[in-house]
């Protein structure tokens, strides 16, 4: 299955927890996708290019997956993030095809109130 690319720009202050929950549709928008045997994972890095990750994410290890109802939850704190700036972020579905269905700019601010 072909997912559309859907752009989500996250912003943080530094010492935040990242929370997101993600459901995936058919196109009539209600009925599940069904994740089972897809391997989903989510990468944090400073360009899309880079080598290196600020934040890799797995089922398990900040990342929650209901295969039945199509939900990838992302509930995690930055910490692997230790500066503020503009970042990128994507979470990919792995299976016969690896697709990027959502990702997009993720920035990290400074806490003003400390």
């Amino acid at each position: 299955m072909a997912f559309d690319r859907n752009i989500y720009n996250v912003c943080l202050k530094l010492s935040e927890t990242w929370t997101l929950t993600v459901q995936f549709t058919e196109a009539d928008g209600t009925t599940p996708i069904d994740l089972t045997g897809r391997v989903v994972r989510v990468q944090v890095r400073e360009q899309a290019n880079s080598t290196t990750t600020l934040l890799d994410l797995t089922e398990g290890s900040g990342l929650t997956v209901n295969p039945a109802t199509g939900t990838v939850e992302i509930n995690t704190p930055t910490t692997g993030i230790t500066s503020t700036g503009k970042y990128v972020w994507a979470l990919e579905l792995g299976g016969s095809e690896n697709e990027e269905p959502i990702g997009g700019q993720f920035t990290v601010d400074q806490d003003v109130v400390r």
